[in-house]
């Protein structure tokens, strides 16, 4: 929806958005004006960069219903005092109250405050980050309980605990009369690879590619369709495979008489820690669940996510950002 420009005809008060008499200028017929958003362009220590070319459009301005929803994310700073004075810009009637809508576009490019935080793939970790840039952040603290799979996230406000992160997706068996068998998972695959004494029952190794199986639904009933193989559907049938948990060669886990069960625990932490609202997950190579966060007393501690940061403030980015 567009946004109208305002023409201003009186001087009477100065305050930016604070009082003044504003008529909207003539446009043609049919064009769609919205008469109660109000755009704002300025400098907040915390927010996104309006002129970041790594986001779209629509994620490089913030939209505020009010004074109270800003200040959540601004914190202070002249952007939030701009949409202050302009949410009630009079307490006499026959002035028209604030605008509806406030879509805010900081000229400072801040950075997000984040954490390397360890994956239970050794030498791996997956970045933490709190959705907003700025130093606010820093304010933010995450521990994983890893015996109890829960994590517990927080920052000045208070804190939440998740329920144990744990998700069984289905199980494998491989019944033939190989002398070992082998799962694997990785981005694009499950594996299953036969060894020691050759098979004399007609059994082979398998390969189950998320491009031709997307769903684990699809990814069961391909296993039972091959000799020697059982497969056993836990949760639901459209989950995505891609979302599983890695199973490396290392780890050595068998498939031999004994059914494996394939998990997706970091799924759920992804889902948990977002909707925490403090705080996204950039996934590293393996897709291995965190890793507990413990010291030399085996106590679990807290990790404080780090290096937020308000940007510069550069004038011609103002001139960039109405472009």
């Amino acid at each position: 929806m567009g946004v109208t420009g305002k023409s201003f005809e009186g001087s009477s008060y100065v305050s930016p958005g604070a009082r003044g008499k504003f008529k909207a200028p003539n446009v043609s017929q049919g064009v769609s004006i919205d008469e109660f958003t109000l755009v704002i362009i300025g400098k907040a220590t915390n927010g996104v960069y309006c002129n970041d070319s790594n986001l779209t459009d629509d994620e490089r301005y913030m939209v505020f219903a009010n004074f109270d929803d800003a200040k959540k994310v601004l914190g202070g700073g002249e952007l939030l005092e701009a949409v202050y004075l302009a949410d009630s810009p009079s307490g006499e009637d026959d002035f028209a109250g604030g605008p509806q809508l406030f879509k805010i576009l900081n000229v400072c490019p801040n950075t997000k405050a984040f954490f390397d935080f360890p994956s239970l793939e050794t030498g791996e970790t997956h970045k933490i980050s709190y959705p907003i840039p700025g130093p606010n952040g820093k304010k933010v603290r995450i521990k994983k309980n890893a015996s109890a799979k829960t994590i517990e996230i927080g920052n000045a406000d208070g804190s939440q605990t998740s329920p144990k992160l744990e998700r069984k997706i289905l199980d494998v068996t491989y019944t033939g009369d190989g002398q070992f068998a082998k799962i694997t998972i990785d981005a694009t695959k499950i594996n299953i690879t036969l060894s020691g004494t050759v098979p004399t029952d007609g059994t082979t190794n398998i390969d189950v590619l998320f491009a031709d199986y997307p769903s684990v639904g699809e990814a069961v009933d391909f296993i039972n369709s091959k000799l020697g193989y059982v497969a056993n559907l836990i949760d639901a049938p459209e989950f995505l495979c891609a979302n599983l948990d890695h199973i490396k060669a290392v780890d050595n886990i068998s498939v031999k008489t004994t059914a494996a069960t394939l998990y997706a625990n970091l799924y759920e932490e992804e889902i948990f820690l977002k909707n925490s609202g403090l705080a996204e997950i950039t996934v590293g190579a393996t897709r291995k669940a965190l890793a507990g966060t413990t010291n030399t007393t085996s106590t679990f501690r807290a990790l404080l996510l780090r290096y937020g940061q308000a940007g510069d403030l550069l004038w011609e980015k103002f001139l960039d950002a109405g472009t």
